[in-house]
């Protein structure tokens, strides 16, 4: 984490509905922390990735990941549905 500080970033996607996953939230520090919270809250998957957060946290929010990303989100989102199905 350059300089210290937490980031966290929430994606969304719907197959049926969005070509990319996009940004839903983004924040450092407490917000990071809150986002989280909300996320775990709700019963969705949280990963720590720093070096992923930081790239994606130069994103607008509402707007689609970088191609660049599309990879790793993939196999992210991969594992996500895998625990999905075991529930």
């Amino acid at each position: 984490m350059k300089g210290g500080r937490r980031k966290a970033v929430a994606l969304e996607y719907k197959e049926d509905r969005d070509r990319a996953p996009h940004i839903t939230a983004k924040g450092e520090n407490l917000m990071a922390e809150r986002i989280e919270a909300v996320a775990k809250e709700k019963g969705i998957p949280v990963m720590d990735i720093p070096g992923l957060a930081e790239s994606l946290y130069t994103v607008e929010t509402g707007r689609e990941i970088p191609e660049e990303f599309y990879g790793i989100t993939a196999e992210i989102l991969s594992f996500v549905y895998s625990l999905e199905e075991k529930e």
